[in-house]
């Protein structure tokens, strides 16, 4: 029968091998454990993943094989950990560097770690890659500078992203339509029509027998937030991204288009050449859901 003595180092090693499986678990963040020196003492799975470096490449190395050359020089992690020894805890989004050498943008955390007795045992350092992110907001800055009305929306047709354009045009602060179905946009009576043919069939009163497709120009009432509504031209294209397909959509105010009544000289009409600006541009693949 084990003793005491024995039965507690069974434990904490069941422990320690149900922590490992927890860490190894978290393949999406670098877990790396420091000691108070801030050598590499052990990492997970995610760690190897994300920063390339077999087990035996890295232990015993100091953190500093993780940071950019430039803030090595300067110092900083060394001055990372002791911002953590002050505080208890550090973070902040910088490059890291992979074993290969290429940066990537991350997350960064740096927890202080004692034992029982309040003694320095070292540091926990939290790591998540966001390029992913970070490429995401390149994409966001690009659309945000164009003059194009640009909504991103999911296979389930909920809106992932409105650039400026297209929030001044419906009315909406950035991010408050994030997570709506897109028929948000489209006039109450026409809402169950937009969703059955965006989710392949024909509208309910004829039309279509046919979900959009890349390239596609369809011509419908466009609903603001305000609960105004305006003519509008909507290019689809889709994508296929790691998180399913996406459909970008490009949107058109065709309110300068509305027939007016021709200026008159004398009573007589005249008849204007036509703005360029607004001409209809020749696509194919147009049509009216109104």
């Amino acid at each position: 029968m084990p003793t005491r003595r024995q039965g507690a180092t069974a434990s904490w090693t069941v422990g320690d091998d149900r922590l490992r499986l927890l860490l190894d678990g978290m393949r999406d963040l670098a877990v790396v454990m420091l000691g108070p020196q801030g050598m590499v003492l052990t990492w997970n799975s995610g760690a190897a993943r994300i920063f390339g470096h077999l087990p035996e490449e890295i232990i015993g190395q100091q953190v500093s094989s993780f940071y950019t050359p430039a803030a090595t020089g300067a110092g900083m992690p060394q001055r990372h950990l002791d911002q953590a020894l002050d505080s208890g805890r550090f973070e902040e989004e910088a490059w890291r560097v992979r074993k290969d050498g290429t940066r990537f943008w991350s997350s960064v955390g740096i927890t202080t770690l004692h034992d029982r007795s309040g003694r320095l045992r070292g540091f926990a350092h939290v790591v998540r890659d966001l390029s992913d992110r970070l490429r995401a907001d390149d994409l966001l800055a690009v659309l945000d500078a164009s003059s194009d009305a640009v909504l991103g929306v999911d296979g389930d047709g909920r809106v992932l992203f409105l650039n400026v354009a297209a929030s001044r045009l419906f009315g909406y602060a950035p991010g408050e339509l994030t997570g709506h179905p897109i028929e948000q946009l489209v006039p109450v009576d026409l809402r169950a029509r937009h969703a059955h043919w965006r989710s392949g069939g024909a509208p309910a009163e004829g039309g279509h027998d046919h979900a959009p497709t890349a390239g596609d120009r369809v011509h419908l009432e466009a609903l603001r937030g305000d609960g105004t509504t305006f003519p509008a031209e909507v290019v689809l294209r889709s994508v296929t991204t790691p998180r399913g397909r996406v459909v970008s959509v490009t949107v058109r105010d065709l309110s300068p288009l509305r027939v007016v009544r021709p200026p008159r000289v004398a009573g007589v009409p005249v008849q204007l050449p036509p703005d360029p600006a607004h001409a209809p541009r020749p696509e194919a693949n147009v049509r009216d859901l109104t």
